[in-house]
């Protein structure tokens, strides 16, 4: 476990402190695990505690007013007496945690900050913090803390986001979320970024072309990837079938399909919820317009094939 060796800025506050992405818990008397007030032998004032036995295991308990996940959680501790033995042992919520290392002092000030494994937080529920002082041969004892009202700890929760990796691999039709271990959210961009409804592995497969991106969320930290362009077909496309030449996309509302030198097509027009619009078979026509001014504005599909293949174009009414 980290140590560092702080100055105090005196803040008055009592039990937690929000600003921006940080909380701050003073944790009184009550939180304390395994001491008790000290009879006798103060360095300081009649307020020290101290381990309730030799050799113990001790620490503090806080309750989380958060339900986010945390960037780091440190801990704040002032001995006034301590042999400096370690390292000793330490868990979080049961969690093994890194050993702590605390700073001698024999009725001086010694002021520790302890940084615990924000994996182990526990949002929105109870905190608990402590370790065994087993390898210690005296009661070692701490003292209130300067930076709060009648609190013995300070643990400062900072929610400030490490942003995941949004970089995509595309090997279209499938794209793949870089970032591994965080949650995932498929979009559709050319639908103003619609959520794609149950699309949330780290894979996603596009069966329609299109541009597509993924929100990723990494312990509460959200970053969105660029939009990647994915071409698909249907179940066949020839170079025959290919020529057919559909415009404008984006449209108004009107469409124009040129059907190139095929003899004879088929096409329906659907919505993204999959109904059908409108249907036609056996055209020989070379132009045909479907009107769309009815329509709401949207993402549309056109399907078109001529008996032995076919594709589906994604029509974008504006």
């Amino acid at each position: 476990m980290k140590k560092l060796f702080t100055l105090f800025t005196v803040i008055f506050s009592y039990v937690n402190i929000s600003s921006g992405q940080v909380v701050v818990y003073d944790i009184p008397a009550s939180g304390l695990v395994g001491m008790q007030i000290n009879s006798g032998d103060f360095c300081f004032n009649p307020g020290e505690y101290k381990q309730s036995a030799i050799g113990n295991t001790w620490g503090f308990t806080w309750t989380s007013t958060n339900s986010n996940m945390p960037s780091s959680v440190t801990a704040e501790v002032i001995f006034t007496i301590n042999d400096g033995i370690g390292p000793h042992p330490s868990t979080f919520n049961g969690m093994a945690d890194a050993p702590v290392s605390p700073s001698s002092a024999n009725c001086g000030i010694a002021t520790d900050t302890y940084t615990l494994n924000p994996a182990n937080y526990n949002p929105m529920g109870v905190n608990t913090f402590l370790m065994n002082y087993s390898s210690s041969s005296q009661q070692n004892q701490i003292m209130p803390s300067p930076s709060c009202i009648n609190c013995y700890v300070r643990v400062t929760v900072d929610y400030s986001c490490t942003l995941p990796d949004v970089s995509v691999t595309n090997t279209a039709p499938t794209l793949t979320a870089n970032q591994n271990g965080a949650s995932y959210q498929w979009l559709d961009c050319d639908n103003n970024y619609a959520i794609i409804p149950s699309e949330t592995n780290q894979n996603f497969t596009a069966t329609v072309s299109g541009n597509y991106a993924v929100q990723v969320n990494l312990n509460g930290c959200i970053d969105t990837s660029a939009c990647e362009n994915v071409m698909t077909t249907g179940l066949k496309e020839d170079q025959e079938l290919s020529g057919i030449d559909i415009f404008p996309n984006p449209t108004n509302g009107i469409i124009y399909i040129n059907k190139g030198h095929n003899d004879v097509i088929n096409y329906s027009i659907s919505t993204i919820e999959g109904r059908i619009i409108e249907e036609k078979q056996n055209i020989f026509t070379n132009e045909l317009t479907i009107d769309l001014n009815k329509e709401s504005k949207g993402i549309y599909f056109l399907k078109i094939d001529n008996g032995i293949s076919n594709k589906v174009v994604k029509i974008i009414k504006q």
